[in-house]
């Protein structure tokens, strides 16, 4: 099993960072990036497709991924929704019949990652001594203040405590 944190932030108006920590059985991946015209919610959900896919291109070994966020609107979407907004064609069950969902190119990219990771996702209290879901909110933040991204993969798997080291460990992105 892999387990993900995700976290995005949303300062000013249209520009947001997001973060995001992979954690396999032997090692921690961990990385940031910076988004430009974004809402929140599609920080949120672009953090997990970034960690997702990061999963699919290191080809690493799993028999299921559980990713925690603090988003319940990308929990419940991820969970409940995202099957039966397939089968209705993508759109919303309110308002005007055949409106789209928001964020749709998004939510389809996530369907697929879902079923082919065998993903689920759980809901975790935001900035409640969770050290995994705070650091991925760190990524967010440091991503969103310095206008770069961050990466980077520290042994062991669960050494959680040098994870303050962050700003003096990462690899600047563009």
């Amino acid at each position: 099993m892999i387990r993900v944190w995700t976290d995005a932030c949303r300062k000013r108006v249209g520009n947001g960072g997001y973060g995001f920590i992979i954690q396999t059985r032997d090692h921690t991946i961990f990385q940031g990036g910076y988004l430009e015209n974004i809402t929140n919610n599609q920080g949120e959900l672009q953090a997990v497709i970034n960690a997702l896919l990061k999963i699919v291109k290191l080809g690493l070994d799993h028999d299921s991924v559980i990713v925690y966020s603090d988003s319940s609107y990308f929990v419940t979407g991820f969970n409940e929704w995202v099957h039966r907004w397939k089968k209705r064609g993508w759109t919303k069950c309110s308002g005007p019949k055949g409106t789209p969902i928001a964020n749709l190119n998004q939510w389809q990219a996530l369907l697929i990652l879902k079923d082919e990771l065998n993903a689920k996702a759980i809901w975790v209290r935001g900035h409640n001594n969770n050290p995994e879901n705070e650091f991925a909110d760190r990524l967010a933040n440091f991503s969103y203040d310095t206008g770069k991204g961050v990466r980077g993969f520290l042994l062991p798997a669960n050494d959680m405590k040098n994870m303050n080291l962050v700003p003096y460990i990462y690899t600047a992105i563009k």
